[in-house]
């Protein structure tokens, strides 16, 4: 069964992503992932002005693009630091297979490579400025190590 994860994307989108099917990777599991609210917090961060429900990208070539870059997104998403998910023996009782061996890490390198193809091509599509990663503030910084901060000297 498919399960709409964003309106960009469905469950089915990001198996195939994956290279799994329902049998490795249940929707259940997938939606539980919560990958609707990181795709709509990783659009939020790049995209000015965009909302879930509407549609706010107006060139249509960057809007055909938006469910490739989604599915890549949320199968990257799914992957990373969730390895075990994937099962790489069955068994049923009385027989077992091994599935064959998957390089996770270059799923993964692959995965992201294709989320900044389809992320540059939208943004290019529709004349966005790419916004650096590097803007975020942090609470906690580090203090050289001759700085006492109790005397402050």
């Amino acid at each position: 069964m498919t399960v709409a994860v964003t309106v960009y994307s469905d469950t089915d989108r990001i198996r195939a992503a994956l290279g799994v099917d329902e049998a490795d990777v249940s929707d259940d599991v997938l939606i539980d992932m919560q990958l609707e609210l990181e795709v709509e917090v990783d659009l939020t961060a790049w995209i000015p002005g965009f909302d879930p429900i509407t549609e706010v990208l107006s060139d249509p070539l960057a809007i055909k693009m938006m469910p490739l870059y989604v599915a890549a997104f949320c199968a990257f998403t799914a992957l990373d630091g969730r390895e075990l998910l994937y099962p790489y023996l069955f068994k049923d009782g009385k027989a077992e297979t091994r599935r064959f061996q998957v390089d996770l890490q270059k799923l993964k390198d692959d995965l992201a490579a294709k989320v900044a193809k389809w992320k540059a091509a939208i943004i290019k599509a529709e004349g966005l400025t790419a916004v650096s990663a590097g803007t975020a503030s942090f609470i906690f910084g580090s203090a050289p190590p001759d700085y006492d901060p109790v005397a402050g000297a």
